[in-house]
């Protein structure tokens, strides 16, 4: 199982990726803001920018094509995926040492669980997304 694992690596590290990536994207338009008490909202603060500060486990390049290619619908997101990774020298954001890093387990169960938070969201290859995820968790 543990080539398995190997194998999806990339894949899921590059998914985790676009969810992140997705997940903060800000919208251009003037947004209104919710009539809230903002002592009630709480933010969760373990995904934005808690990536992996390991810097020896990288991935070749070459990856990105190959998911890529293999998953278009997320080719509108190459320029984020390369400048995201550029910016790593290709390290992995989320593994270290140890294997995957809780802040993607959490981006993860955010994922699965975002209709239940009153958003209405579809990920594209969300069941090939559950099976690597499920991997890299076995």
């Amino acid at each position: 199982m543990r080539i398995t694992v190997n194998i999806y690596k990339p894949f899921t590290l590059i998914f985790l990726t676009l969810a992140f990536l997705n997940c903060n994207n800000q919208s251009n338009k003037p947004q209104e803001k919710p009539a809230i008490d903002t002592a009630l909202s709480v933010k969760d603060l373990s995904i934005p920018g808690n990536f992996s500060s390991q810097t020896k486990l990288k991935f070749d390049s070459s990856v990105l094509k190959i998911f890529l290619d293999s998953f278009p619908l997320y080719k509108i997101f190459k320029n984020d995926f390369d400048s995201f990774y550029i910016n790593r020298n290709f390290s992995y954001a989320w593994y270290d040492g140890n294997g995957m890093i809780e802040p993607a387990n959490n981006l993860f169960n955010r994922i699965e669980n975002i209709n239940e938070e009153g958003l209405t969201y579809s990920m594209p290859y969300l069941n090939n997304f559950k099976e690597m995820m499920e991997a890299a968790f076995a």
